[in-house]
């Protein structure tokens, strides 16, 4: 869910894994716009991007079958976060330190967030990487305690000590994480629901009698609030 996480990537190879429809929002974001991402959020502004990117998801959280790969900053709108959590919400979560390499690899200039402003775009090498780290930073603490809210999360870090894991983990690895956990997640669900199906209730005179309290509208509910006094 965040900037250069590789969403896109692993999405789809997650589609393809599950024999399920892959959709990206930025891409149909920008074929409804006709316009590239970065163009929309210097012609009209963030807030309209968000607005045709609520829409996209909108018009996706019904569909079955597919992965939906959403811009970190989709969280932002409640509305979004109600249609996501119809499905399983996965988070890809790799540090701003990491997730600056890869900004810079890729260009600054394609990630309005992060590399909007002349004067950032203009400063190069070291002082570009600590610039982007920063602005990473910032934007996760803004949206960490929403991004806490998914059912899944799954580090871009990699085990590896090597150059190329100062890049973060393979995609395919990165994959793999993410199917083993949503079968976790499933497989945690299932149990879930087989052992609603054991729920007994226990008949005793001290619950009949709890019973009939409440029915007559004596006694205090599970909530602890008494309900035969009236409300103010």
């Amino acid at each position: 869910m965040l900037v250069c996480s590789g969403k896109s990537t692993a999405g789809r190879m997650l589609a393809d894994a599950l024999r399920y429809a892959f959709f990206d929002s930025d891409t149909l974001v920008e074929q409804a716009a006709k316009k590239t991402v970065a163009e929309i959020f210097e012609e009209a502004g963030e807030e309209e991007f968000r607005e045709l990117e609520k829409q996209v998801i909108q018009t996706l959280h019904g569909y079955k079958n597919c992965i939906v790969a959403t811009g970190g900053g989709a969280v932002l709108k409640k509305l979004n976060w109600s249609y996501m959590q119809q499905g399983v919400v996965i988070w890809l979560n790799g540090p701003p330190s990491l997730l600056a390499r890869r900004v810079v690899n890729d260009g600054v200039e394609a990630r309005p967030l992060v590399g909007g402003g002349s004067t950032f775009e203009q400063t190069e090498g070291d002082g570009q990487y600590q610039k982007t780290v920063e602005k990473l930073e910032g934007i996760l603490n803004e949206r960490l305690p929403l991004y806490r809210n998914a059912d899944i999360e799954v580090s871009l870090a990699s085990t590896s000590d090597d150059d190329a894991g100062l890049m973060g983990a393979p995609v395919h690895e990165v994959v793999l994480r993410m199917l083993k956990k949503v079968d976790a997640r499933i497989k945690e669900a299932a149990q879930m629901r087989e052992g609603r199906k054991d729920f007994k209730i226990e008949e005793n005179k001290s619950l009949t009698q709890r019973l009939i309290d409440l029915q007559k509208g004596e006694g205090t509910l599970g909530n602890g609030r008494d309900d035969t006094k009236e409300e103010e």
